[in-house]
């Protein structure tokens, strides 16, 4: 398990790097070769035992755990079950564990050849896996830019501090009774942009319990349903590309 001891962020045994760096893992291709490039964005980045972004909050020293995941890579990794293992794994590893779903730029290859064209039981499958999910962590979207998804990073960590466990009962709605109803609605609802059950079974019958396809619609789409600019407003920063 990763913790903060004397100012250094370990993994067992093992002394990684100083707790006011953020680690990525190399295998983040494009996005560790933008933060290695960055002087001023403090980061290290070799290959990480678990998660593929890690910080720790002050002052109380705990851990994010990001797992991120693109639309191709989450379908892929939900079909041979290393999502549900890589979740476990992060669970057990960091005090705030957080599946950050990384949007892509409309229109984009990866997002033609993705989740976002599944259908029928497939697609199902991976909506419960995340729904399952937000009953034990964080969901939260990523920017689809390696540059906003950097200065996203460098967000969390300054509104995780010193506010680090309230802010994860916020993302996660904790202290909480296990959500209940549709995989979609328990997914909606684990976004922590203010979606009620009732709202929450409004979207899934407007988007006919396509998930990927409700985070990915216009903000206008979204407003005219949830008529709240609150909810709109949240939406955009989880998934700002700026």
């Amino acid at each position: 398990m990763y913790r903060v001891e004397a100012g250094q962020i370990w993994f067992g045994d093992k002394k990684l790097a100083p707790a006011d760096k953020v680690l990525i893992d190399n295998n983040e291709g494009s996005l560790a070769a933008l933060a290695k490039s960055k002087k001023k964005f403090k980061a290290d980045v070799f290959r990480l035992p678990v998660g593929d972004i890690i910080f720790a909050t002050t002052p109380e020293n705990k851990i994010v755990g990001i797992e991120s995941k693109k639309p191709h890579d989450l379908s892929n990794s939900q079909r041979n079950r290393r999502l549900q293992d890589q979740l476990s794994r992060l669970r057990e590893s960091v005090d705030i564990p957080l599946l950050g779903l990384r949007l892509m730029r409309r229109n984009s290859l990866e997002q033609n050849t993705s989740i976002y064209t599944l259908y029928g039981e497939e697609e199902s499958t991976l909506v419960q896996e995340i729904a399952k999910w937000v009953n034990f962590g964080g969901l939260i979207l990523l920017p689809a830019s390696d540059a906003a998804l950097l200065g996203a990073v460098q967000r969390f960590r300054t509104t995780f501090t010193g506010h680090g466990g309230h802010i994860y009962s916020i993302i996660t709605g904790r202290p909480k009774v296990k959500r209940t109803g549709s995989a979609f609605s328990v997914a909606v609802q684990g976004l922590g942009v203010r979606i009620g059950p009732k709202r929450a079974t409004d979207l899934e019958a407007f988007y006919k319990g396509d998930f990927m396809r409700f985070i990915q619609a216009p903000e206008e789409e979204i407003y005219g349903l949830v008529k709240s600019k609150a909810v709109v407003e949240r939406l955009r920063a989880l998934r700002s590309t700026d």
